[in-house]
Order: structure tokens, then C-alpha cells, then sequence
């Protein structure tokens, strides 16, 4: 709980919208609020005094919640926070960039960019140190990009690298309640483990992603959705990449129902379902999304 009744979080955060030139709407939107909510919290009318309310604004805005808070009785825990959310900013500038684009870096020989990877996972596993990890990831992750182009001969150790960046950063950034940037993170990791042929490692990337975090149920159906085809593409993972899709259509039935990649996906297995013994969820959700019999529409 915080202590807002005099205003000073509202106040802080019109202040900042302002300096970074945002939006009532774009602040909301990152942070998964209504604009009229926001304006609320702005003008008083309602406190911030959850953590829950609190975390996502300063993610939205781009700054620790010592930043809104201004609570000086934790000086040194602040600073720690501070530098790590301020680590934030260009490492959602790498996760900007996508499987295939090339950042126009340049990249080390491969056992250099390893011995890196390496740090990562101690700092990961070994110490818990997030301030270190952040400091690795927003240029590790557009190396290990440029890699891919320049050193195509380490393809699948590149994937893997990249998986346990995003890996890093998803646990991370849960950590310091970058509200989004978990389920962001976690959609490049999956990625990065599909296309190594590692469809057993997607679902269980999947199991551990903090998926109630992400603040907009549209969000969260997208990550469903993106995590659902992937799983639904192999036969060891089948049904639980059909609970996913399931699960994204129970919370956003619409966003379900126009994404073109998801129909695809759906109508593909119930073609090839025909031929087998058909799954009476798989024809609920096809029928669901508007997809009949034949998964067409």
C-alpha cells in the first residue's frame, strides 16, 4: 500500500506524461488502464495506493516507481532500482527487433559472444544479479541478431543464445514489474525454440510465464494465441497448445476470431483431423471462430 492522499504520485505522473510529450491514451493504453482512469489518478480524484496500480504507470512511463513515489526512507534500495529501470528503456529498444532483421551491428567471433552468454546464465542462475543482466541484454541481444546473418554456421547455437537472453529478460523484468515486457519477452523466447525444432521447450517457457502480469486482456490473449499455434504444431504438445487457444478465446473472442495466422492454424489441424480421431474441443473452437467442418469459413 501507498500513501497518495495528498496527490504527489498523480501529480508525478501528469509531470512526467508531460515531459515525455504522452498522451492521456498512450499512457493508458501501455499501462492496460482506461484514459479516464488515468486522468483520475492525475487529478486526485482517485490514489494510487497499490502496488498493482503503481507499477504498471512507471513502466508506461519509463521510470522506477521511486521515481513516483519519491520515498527517500530507502534511499539505497532506490538508486539499485533506479539504475535498473533506467536499463529498461534500451533493452525494450532490442526486443523491438525480430527473427530475420538485421540490426546492422557489428558481431564477435561466436566464442566471444558465448563466453557472454555464459556470464548471462551465472548472473541468471548463479547470483540473481538483475542490475547484471540488464546491463548485458540491450547489446547482447542485437549482437546475437547480427550474428545470425553474419555467422550463419552457428545458427541453432545463436537460437539458443537468443532464448536464454529473452529467457533473462522475462524473469527480469517480471522482477522489477515491467508489466508487458515478460509476455513480450517469453513470445521471442518461443520463437526462438520453434524455429531450433525444441517444441518441448516452448511449452515449458509457456508453464512459467507470469501471464496474469500482463495488464490488457487483449495482450493476453495475443501471447496465448502466438504460444497456441506454435504449440499446436507438434504432436507431443498438441493439446496443450489447444488449451491455450482456447484460453485466448474465452478472454478476447473477437481478436481470436479475426487473427488470420490463428484461423490458419485451427482450420490446418482440423483438416488433418479428419483423417485421424477428431478432437471435440478442436471442432468447438473451429466452429468457435467461425470455421466449419472442412476449416473453412
Amino acid at each position: 500500500m501507498f500513501d497518495d492522499d495528498t496527490g504527489i504520485i498523480g501529480r508525478r505522473i501528469r509531470e512526467i506524461r508531460s515531459d515525455r510529450q504522452m498522451t492521456l491514451r498512450q499512457v493508458a493504453e501501455l499501462a492496460g488502464f482506461s484514459p479516464s482512469y488515468v486522468s483520475r489518478l492525475e487529478t486526485g480524484r482517485r490514489a494510487v495506493d497499490k502496488r498493482k496500480v503503481l507499477e504498471p504507470l512507471a513502466y508506461a512511463l519509463r521510470v522506477s516507481p521511486v521515481d513516483l513515489t519519491r520515498d527517500e526512507r530507502d534511499h539505497g534500495a532506490g538508486m539499485g532500482e533506479r539504475r535498473a529501470h533506467t536499463a529498461l528503456v534500451p533493452l525494450e529498444a532490442a526486443l523491438e527487433i525480430d527473427l530475420g532483421d538485421d540490426p546492422d551491428v557489428p558481431a564477435r567471433p561466436w566464442p566471444e559472444i558465448a563466453a557472454d552468454i555464459d556470464r548471462l546464465q551465472h548472473l541468471q542462475h548463479g547470483l540473481s544479479d538483475y542490475n547484471g543482466q540488464l546491463e548485458l541484454l540491450p547489446t547482447l541481444i542485437p549482437e546475437l541478431h547480427a550474428a545470425l546473418q553474419q555467422q550463419p554456421r552457428y545458427r541453432n547455437n545463436i537460437l539458443l543464445a537468443l532464448l536464454h537472453t529473452y529467457s533473462s529478460t522475462m524473469w527480469s523484468s517480471k522482477r522489477l514489474g515491467a508489466a508487458g515486457m515478460p509476455g513480450f519477452a517469453s513470445r521471442h523466447a518461443e520463437r526462438m525454440a520453434a524455429e531450433a525444432g525444441d517444441h518441448a521447450r516452448v511449452a515449458a517457457l509457456a508453464d512459467q510465464v507470469p501471464v496474469e502480469i500482463i495488464p490488457s486482456p487483449s495482450r493476453r490473449a495475443e501471447f496465448r494465441m502466438d504460444t497456441g499455434r506454435v504449440l499446436l504444431d507438434s504432436k507431443r504438445t498438441r493439446d496443450k497448445g489447444l488449451r491455450f487457444l482456447t484460453l485466448a478465446h474465452q478472454e478476447a473472442p473477437q481478436r481470436v476470431a479475426n487473427d488470420a495466422f490463428t484461423r490458419e492454424a485451427i482450420a490446418n489441424r482440423l483438416r488433418a483431423e479428419r483423417r485421424e480421431a477428431g478432437s471435440r474441443e478442436l471442432r468447438y473452437l473451429a466452429h468457435a471462430v467461425g470455421l466449419g467442418p472442412s476449416g473453412r469459413r
